[in-house]
């Protein structure tokens, strides 16, 4: 009798299909992505203060191509706001404003949030 054969998740994207979302992120914004991605650990919190690509860490769906469209886009949003306070103190030396605006930041990252470590390993935050 005729039937579905059940395909593995990588047989599926070996033939170019993508799982849908944990989550329906439509109406989610870039913020609301980024901890989701960061929970997911698809994306992490760098020790520089930007987002990277951590797709190899990744659990569960999610679209590596919108990921990184997103981080690109919040790492510049960065940049702008680093510049920013760079110019409201330009006594104060660029990599020390990054470190005090990375250090009031991580206070804020969701809580399983993907982040590396001063040692340069990731780990999830602690709650």
């Amino acid at each position: 009798a005729a039937r579905p054969v059940p395909l593995t998740p990588d047989q599926l994207q070996a033939l170019g299909i993508r799982q849908p979302p944990l989550v329906d992120n439509t109406d989610m914004t870039d913020a609301d992505q980024v901890d989701a991605l960061l929970k997911q650990s698809c994306i992490g919190e760098a020790r520089d203060g930007t987002l990277v690509d951590t797709s190899e860490s990744c659990r569960g769906a999610a679209d590596r191509a919108l990921a990184v469209k997103l981080l690109e886009r919040t790492n510049q949003a960065r940049q702008q706001l680093w510049r920013y306070l760079q110019a409201r103190q330009p006594a104060t030396p660029p990599a020390e404003l990054r470190r005090a605006w990375r250090a009031a930041h991580l206070r804020g990252v969701v809580c399983g949030g993907w982040v590396q470590q001063e040692d340069g390993k990731w780990e999830s935050k602690p709650c």
